[in-house]
């Protein structure tokens, strides 16, 4: 993984450095050298005046014959008469000599070894002042400072070129670090090296194209042309291997690429060179945060805010990592410190409303995202950020006016089609929110959770064959997606499938097995077949995987109340209000049990709480109705009926409870009515009269009613 460069690697780094500078200073101990550093790794050591003339005279041709002849040439424009100094002198401003340059300091050598061909591997070339050689060797009056500085020594071979008597390599690699170490370390670099006007000018030129290079490079970046940017910025390195600004910007182009890798290594080289640059401590610290290193992260961030104190950007970036990283407190302090510093910046509102999001303060979190689009009209995420928190205090048309306005901006917003789908749904409006599902799939194909969102809504139309298209689809990209297994088993549940909702459960299982409701959907399957014993079981399995789902307890407690276990049921449906005391199902549940248990009462309460919580729940006014029939207080039993039918006309057990309410109260033609409209709606008025009374005689006995003889033929047929 990545790992600061100023840490392990850059010791391996500095290590390497030591063990180059030991082994040429334990060689300067041993013999009497003197030493020459070359960029590359060259056919021979020659001088400049033999690599002109290679190839081009005869081999038998003296070159010191040819040097003579220039120095005769060069004499009409000198007063010097001393040979060695003109000579000297021509090779200082780069006249063609057959001198080859050396110097008697090793380190001098590594820095020209190492002064470009960065891409090349150097070497530093080592020669004994013994030997033959030894009378070709010249050191001169120091009278030019650059020559003082290099402790310049020539080597003017008859030849043109020498034989080493040995070669330490310099690995490319190292070339910049060693600069970096000779400059720090020996107060070796360009400008003590080339020091006098003609080195001047040199540096000068080079800075230029080097400072040119990178200019290009910010264009080239700007224009989203990230390895021309490269190229731009490598050519600067080349020449000025110490350009902080180089090394900064390529390590942008790198991360702008995904190559997070080279962006740490460029920034941590830019800081070692600029150790006061908290623009590189920052920008190290945004790539460690998207690799999600957020200890090195808030460690660059902090480095940075002590070098620039009062820049918001930083405590910016460190409230994005606190979030991430889960430290919401950290997250708002952060933001707080950026606003604090400039209180007109919109990216410190939009940092803190994300952390007051996450402490669960989400009007706080609305005021800081408005201010944040109010100060930058163009912040689209806080936009859909501040979409998101209206819809977490159920504002759910602020929230869809939201991403109503972040689609005009980005119409390929994916994310904010979405969303307005699941609020869409929330609200019950299926068409709509299957409309932006739509868009969303018209954008992604492959987003899986549109689909899977999609096929519910469908589900809610009763679209059943386009639900099950939409979780197959999801299913076919990825085979591994529960959800779709589990929502594609319910439809077919729904359309009375029951083989194909079974393996689709059992294929939920078989992926993730802990999936408490593949369990809870098997044991409803087995409860609508009546096998209450295995439903249960798997039931009892659904809450061991999650204590918590409110679901699985009322299904089972429903499976109880259906064999007669009405104490175990009315257990199970207390545990689903101990965990949703608003659950208005559980209020009808347990009512009913109660009911059954001979507690009218108790019952009527249960419903009574349901109604205050859904006044429109038809089966709550329903069943509270039959508790006051069972009371025998049939006005207001007729009363609870007649809200339950405005609610639900379909019902026609409502319908017949009701026409028999009528009959307690000898009111024939309602009653009559009633159980007609029962009786269109398939239910069996003989079996629901014989609940209550042997036969039409028994009603008459022990109401004391004579019933007409049109009630009493609808009752027996």
């Amino acid at each position: 993984m990545n790992a600061r460069k100023d840490s392990g690697q850059e010791n391996t780094v500095l290590n390497a450095i030591v063990a180059l500078t030991n082994a040429l200073a334990l060689a300067s101990i041993e013999a009497d050298y003197i030493f020459r550093g070359e960029t590359g790794i060259y056919d021979k050591i020659s001088s400049g005046l033999y690599r002109d003339l290679v190839g081009s005279i005869p081999n038998s041709l003296d070159i010191e014959i040819i040097q003579q002849r220039n120095l005769e040439e060069a004499k009409r424009y000198t007063q010097e008469t001393d040979e060695m100094v003109i000579l000297t002198e021509l090779q200082h401003y780069g006249g063609k000599t057959n001198l080859i340059d050396f110097t008697s300091d090793y380190l001098v050598a590594l820095f020209f070894a190492c002064d470009g061909n960065y891409l090349q591997d150097g070497r530093v070339i080592l020669l004994e002042k013994t030997g033959e050689l030894n009378q070709y060797i010249y050191e001169p009056r120091l009278v030019l400072n650059r020559a003082r500085a290099q402790k310049s020594v020539f080597v003017r071979p008859p030849a043109g070129y020498v034989k080493p008597d040995r070669v330490v390599v310099i690995p490319h690699a190292l070339k910049a670090p060693i600069l970096d170490y000779l400059h720090k370390a020996h107060a070796i670099s360009s400008e003590t090296i080339y020091n006098d006007l003609h080195g001047y000018i040199r540096l000068t030129a080079i800075h230029r194209e080097a400072n040119d290079n990178i200019n290009r490079a910010l264009f080239h970046q700007k224009q989203g042309d990230r390895l021309a940017a490269i190229d731009c910025c490598n050519k600067a390195i080349g020449l000025n291997p110490l350009s902080m600004n180089a090394y900064g910007v390529r390590g942008s182009a790198y991360r702008d690429l995904g190559d997070s890798d080279r962006a740490i290594s460029d920034y941590s080289q830019a800081i070692a060179l600029a150790p006061g640059y908290s623009g590189g401590y920052q920008h190290r610290g945004d790539v460690y945060t998207e690799i999600g290193r957020y200890d090195l992260a808030m460690s660059d961030y902090g480095r940075a805010a002590e070098l620039d104190p009062t820049n918001p950007i930083i405590h910016a970036n460190r409230s994005v990592v606190c979030i991430r990283s889960g430290d919401y407190a950290g997250a708002f302090a952060a933001a707080c410190r950026a606003i604090e510093i400039n209180a007109n910046y919109a990216r410190g509102y939009a940092c803190r409303g994300v952390a007051y999001d996450w402490l669960n303060d989400h009007e706080m979190a609305i005021a800081d995202y408005s201010r944040a689009i109010e100060l930058d009209p163009n912040d689209h995420t806080s936009l859909a950020n501040r979409a998101a928190a209206y819809r977490k205090v159920g504002d759910r048309d602020r929230a869809l006016t939201d991403y109503d306005q972040v689609l005009v901006f980005d119409p390929t917003k994916t994310i904010a089609h979405y969303r307005r789908g699941l609020i869409y749904a929330e609200k019950r409006d299926y068409v709509s929110a299957v409309a932006s599902y739509n868009q969303a799939l018209n954008f992604d194909p492959n987003y899986l959770d549109a689909y899977n969102e999609r096929g519910k809504a469908l589900i809610h139309s009763a679209d059943y064959e386009e639900a099950i298209r939409d979780f197959s689809q999801i299913l076919m990209i990825d085979p591994n997606y529960v959800a779709a297994y589990v929502n594609r088993g319910n439809v077919h549940q729904l359309v009375g499938n029951y083989t194909g909702a079974i393996a689709d459960f059992n294929k939920t299982l078989e992926i993730d097995p802990d999936n408490a409701v593949a369990y809870q959907n098997l044991g409803t399957m087995y409860a609508e077949e009546g096998d209450h014993d295995t439903a249960v079981g798997l039931y009892d399995t659904a809450i061991e995987l999650d204590p918590n789902f409110v679901g699985t307890y009322l299904n089972r407690g429903n499976a109880f109340l259906r064999q007669g276990d009405l104490q175990r049921a009315i257990s199970d449906f207390d545990r689903v209000l101990d965990i949703d005391a608003n659950n208005v199902s559980a209020h009808v549940y347990r009512g009913i049990s109660y009911q059954r248990k001979g507690d009218p009462d108790t019952a009527i309460s249960n419903y009574s709480r349901a109604i205050a919580l859904d006044p429109n729940s038809a089966d709550a006014h329903q069943n509270r109705g039959l508790s006051f029939h069972t009371k025998g207080d049939y006005v207001r039993a007729i009363g609870n009926y007649d809200r339950a039918i405005e609610l639900d006309a379909g019902s026609g057990t409502t319908y017949c409870n009701r026409g028999e309410a009528w009959m307690h109260l000898g009111e024939w033609d309602n009653a009559l009515r009633d159980l007609v409209a029962a009786k269109n709606r398939g239910t069996d008025l003989l079996q629901s009269f014989t609940n209550e009374y042997d036969s039409i005689s028994d009603f008459e006995t022990r109401n004391g009613l004579e019933v007409p003889n049109n009630i009493a033929d609808l009752l027996q047929t």
